[in-house]
């Protein structure tokens, strides 16, 4: 099958050939002059590394001479009865002039046994250090025996482990120094041999696949074609299930694509395990593929051209067939997707409907609770039951104006009514609000601000409403003895306000979903519904600001969301 993008490649073979030689000729040869820069430089730059040894044996000798000025120094104290705080000095001025030196050494780069060489030979520094301090300790203490002992014993043995360290330290980095620069030098000169005969050989090579590879590209750019409109075609089709949510939308979207794809005159799609005549008009090349969704046949893809006209091609019946698996996996999830939206439809109807019909009967408990509690002596026995229907009743309440607020969201009818309002009352009436019950839970409730903050562009209910979602939460997940912080503080042309608890965090995994409809953890299931987050953040976004989550398990949690400046 002929295709406009054929007519790039139409090139005398001979031509074709001796262009492709030359190009890769030029390629190959421009590779191995870099490459041999590129060994030099790499020469050079194992010299380089080489010399580190000189600095390196520079500091570690240096480093050498001030162990042995500090061994010398406690020799001289104990035998000139120099003062324990006149040695200390002294000994201070040699340790920060070693340090220095092995600072120095350990910032350099390091052979690869170096390092655990070097890993040892630190704690013995440190012990002959510690071993100096104890000398200086006895002498400040008056235990000139004492001092002299450890001097003649654990000194001695922990300035001779140390100084062995060092020298052999000092004898790896000049034994590298001199082998490394040999080693890569004469590995240099190898790999230049072995390129320049690998050079040789790719350059046969390629003018022995690329005679045999060109007649293969015309096929291979016809392919890759194809491809490319099947992986578009792929997209309408996969587009095509959230849009018409049915079957006869994905295959309309196929049937599009297979005629784009093949050139095809006519083509239908044939729903069962056999297609059946899928034209009625005189039909010239044909072809007919199977939809398939896991193994199972589902239908047929049917193409066809007129009497006369080129016949389909291997990459045309590769291209439908990879179009045809598509398609069926595409119908099925079409099909899924219908059935979960009339679920999910149906179910939050019914939520609605039950939830609305239940307010005014649960008004009446409230109501009718309220007016037996206020009746009832102070000591009558029934206060305390009338007490728990009250407040299930009011909890009830609750969850049935989120199922509300939660359906209106979905809908997109949740009435916002933005004024300016003034930071510190939101955050005082939550923190009033939720004060007497933090104190029963036995938590620290408090509110942090910055001083002058401007007035914010909200619904003061509705902002009332997320900042109960949020302290509610926090109560809930922080166990006795924590703190909960409602704060709030400027950033730019928004204030940022917070909810921090201390209580048990929250999970990367479920931080990614706590602000999904109905969403809870497992072993919280049965602590709300499952609406407080997704409200809150349906609440905040219809005011045009943002909100996110900041938690680690056993951490607590930190919800921010923001408000614009009035």
């Amino acid at each position: 099958m002929e295709h406009r993008s054929q007519r790039r490649w139409d090139m005398h073979p001979g031509a074709w050939l001796i262009s492709t030689i030359l190009i890769v000729a030029v390629v190959f040869l421009g590779a191995t002059a870099y490459q041999t820069a590129t060994a030099a430089r790499i020469d050079h730059m194992a010299h380089d590394i080489a010399d580190n040894a000189d600095p390196s044996i520079r500091h570690l000798s240096s480093a050498r001479t001030e162990l042995h000025e500090i061994d010398d120094a406690v020799a001289a104290a104990l035998l000139d009865g120099v003062t324990a705080p006149a040695l200390s000095r002294t000994v201070s001025a040699h340790e920060d002039r070693m340090k220095e030196d092995l600072e120095a050494y350990a910032a350099l780069p390091s052979f690869p046994a170096e390092a655990t060489l070097w890993s040892g030979k630190r704690e013995d520094i440190a012990r002959a250090e510690g071993e100096v301090a104890s000398v200086i300790d006895r002498l400040q203490n008056g235990d000139v025996a004492g001092a002299r002992s450890i001097r003649t014993t654990a000194l001695t043995d922990a300035m001779r482990r140390a100084d062995v360290g060092l020298e052999n330290l000092i004898a790896l980095d000049a034994d590298h120094g001199s082998r490394i620069g040999v080693q890569i030098t004469t590995r240099r000169h190898r790999a230049e041999r072995t390129m320049w005969l690998l050079d040789g050989l790719a350059l046969v090579l390629a003018a022995v696949m690329l005679f045999v590879g060109k007649r293969s590209i015309d096929a291979d750019v016809r392919m890759r074609n194809k491809l490319a409109r099947v992986a578009s075609s792929a997209i309408s089709i996969s587009e095509s299930v959230p849009e018409g949510g049915d079957r006869a939308s994905v295959f309309r979207a196929a049937i599009d694509a297979a005629r784009d794809v093949t050139d095809a005159s006519m083509c239908t799609l044939g729903v069962g395990s056999d297609p059946a005549k899928p034209f009625d008009a005189e039909i010239g090349p044909f072809m007919s593929v199977p939809l398939r969704h896991q193994g199972e046949v589902v239908g047929h893809l049917n193409l066809a051209k007129p009497p006369g006209a080129a016949p389909f091609t291997e990459q045309d019946e590769r291209a439908v067939e990879l179009l045809a698996t598509i398609t069926g996996t595409a119908a099925h999830n079409a099909t899924l997707y219908d059935s979960l939206r009339k679920a999910v439809v149906a179910r939050e109807d019914l939520l609605s409907i039950v939830s609305h019909d239940l307010r005014n009967p649960l008004s009446a408990i409230i109501v009718g609770a309220a007016l037996v509690k206020r009746t009832l002596p102070e000591d009558a026995p029934a206060k305390g039951t009338v007490d728990i229907v009250a407040r299930n009743a009011a909890r009830m309440d609750m969850m049935i104006r989120d199922l509300l607020t939660a359906a209106k969201l979905r809908e997109g009818k949740l009435a916002v009514e933005p004024r300016a309002v003034d930071v510190g009352d939101l955050l005082t009436e939550a923190s009033d609000a939720f004060g007497l019950v933090a104190r029963d839970h036995g938590l620290a409730l408090s509110v942090e601000r910055e001083p002058d903050l401007p007035r914010v562009s909200c619904d003061a209910a509705r902002i009332a409403q997320v900042l109960s979602n949020l302290v509610g939460n926090a109560l809930k997940f922080t166990p006795k003895g924590g703190s909960i912080t409602i704060g709030a503080n400027r950033s730019g042309h928004e204030v940022v306000f917070s909810v921090r608890d201390t209580g048990v965090g929250i999970g990367p995994a479920a931080a990614t979903h706590v602000f999904d409809r109905f969403w809870q953890k497992s072993e919280d299931a049965a602590r709300g519904t499952g609406l407080g987050l997704f409200i809150v953040k349906g609440i905040i976004e219809s005011h045009g600001g943002r909100v996110w989550v900041e938690s680690k398990p056993g951490e607590g949690s930190t919800f921010r969301f923001t408000l614009p400046i009035a």
